[in-house]
């Protein structure tokens, strides 16, 4: 499960969360169960569904992008998936990925509480210089809890943490780093398949001032976003859309969203 939250702080993208690690949707064909758009939920994918999700943000004139695609590994228990971002600021360009594990803590079928934590591992594929990357590689934990509270309300939230032993700013300027994030959504059920989506996430980031030197720099994001489902075939299809309000450093911006599941 993997979700891409992307938002921009003066014009430099910041991913959020799991890098916007979303949670997996669980088919179902009574009431629909995805991912909200910036807090991870706690559902991993079903034996033999794969689920794709792409991502867009667009803040101050400038876009970010992010894939995930996450797979199941002989059982609902385990859970893999990578996270591909792209920044485009005057280009596109590649930002940083994730390689991701989660595990089914609790929760299953007929179940109403449910717990995945997860552990990432950053790639530095994007390139600092460009403001496309961090620099150096990383290592995310993440625990993600999901609450069916009622019938037509349902409750999520995380606590999670990247440390970085190299990050890089623009500068090339060097120093480890160690950020927080906590956060939370509730989604309401207007019909089994059109839901409305509310969520803040609160991250405590780290901005380098000098070699081996960094300060903290603290974010408020909130997404205010629908979704809807429809199957074609044994296909699912999940668009959805959310308005990001300016909050301190993080600009106004529009998040959109897009899930195709299906077996294998």
């Amino acid at each position: 499960m993997n979700r891409g939250a992307c938002y921009v702080v003066r014009g430099t993208w910041v991913v959020v969360g799991a890098l916007s690690l979303h949670a997996p949707t669980r088919l179902s064909a009574q009431a629909l169960e995805d991912n909200s758009f910036i807090i991870e939920e706690a559902y991993n994918q079903p034996a033999r569904v794969v689920q794709h999700i792409a991502t867009g943000a667009v803040a101050q004139g400038t876009a970010a992008l992010s894939f995930t695609q996450e797979w199941p590994v002989g059982s609902q228990r385990h859970q893999l998936s990578y996270t591909l971002i792209g920044v485009d600021d005057d280009a596109l360009d590649l930002g940083d990925a994730l390689l991701n594990y989660r595990y089914q803590l609790a929760g299953g079928e007929g179940k109403r509480f449910f717990v995945a934590p997860r552990a990432s591992l950053l790639l530095p594929l994007g390139d600092a210089d460009r403001r496309a990357g961090n620099g150096g590689y990383g290592l995310q934990l993440a625990l993600p809890l999901s609450w069916e509270a009622l019938p037509r309300l349902s409750l999520h939230g995380n606590l999670g943490g990247t440390w970085r032993p190299n990050a890089e700013d623009l500068t090339g300027t060097t120093a480890a780093t160690l950020d927080g994030y906590a956060g939370g959504s509730a989604i309401f059920f207007v019909t089994d398949k059109v839901n409305l989506l509310a969520e803040s996430l609160w991250r405590h980031g780290r901005r380098i001032r000098g070699e081996g030197r960094s300060e903290g720099v603290p974010t408020h994001t909130i997404s205010l976003g629908a979704r809807a489902g429809f199957d074609v075939g044994k296909v699912q299809f999940v668009p959805g859309v959310a308005y990001l309000p300016a909050i301190d450093e993080v600009p106004e911006g529009v998040f959109f969203y897009l899930s195709v599941e299906h077996g294998f």
